[in-house]
């Protein structure tokens, strides 16, 4: 029981003695007669500093497999125009010299339009 309140990812039971699922879990799915009950929730229990920036760097889902998390800086109009000018620079050199894949060279593109929709707003 131990080992499973220390375990970071996700744990699957399966047991017919309620006292001891309800002892060891928090989120408890049980099938019966063909349909299937949720009952609780996914607890976080990693336990989090209060000066690191809002948010965890990565999250476990029910299943125990880990997500990370994608945070936003905020950029300043100057960054802005810079991060645009580097990715232009990015995509004319492809042009000279393919060295970007088709997925990269959209995602830079995708990229860039985001910087210009940030910076007119």
């Amino acid at each position: 029981i131990l080992a499973t309140k220390d375990y970071k990812g996700g744990v699957l039971i399966i047991s017919h003695n309620k006292e001891f699922c309800d002892h060891v879990a928090t989120e408890k799915w049980i099938m019966n007669k063909g349909y299937l009950r949720i009952e609780g929730e996914s607890v976080d229990t990693s336990g989090g500093d209060d000066n690191k920036q809002i948010g965890p760097d990565e999250v476990y889902d029910g299943a125990g497999n880990k997500i990370e998390v994608k945070k936003s800086a905020t950029m300043t109009d100057k960054d802005r125009k810079k991060a645009i000018k580097d990715i232009e620079k990015k995509i004319k050199d492809n042009k000279k010299k393919t060295i970007l894949t088709d997925e990269e060279v959209w995602e830079l593109e995708d990229k860039l339009n985001e910087l210009k929709e940030a910076l007119k707003a």
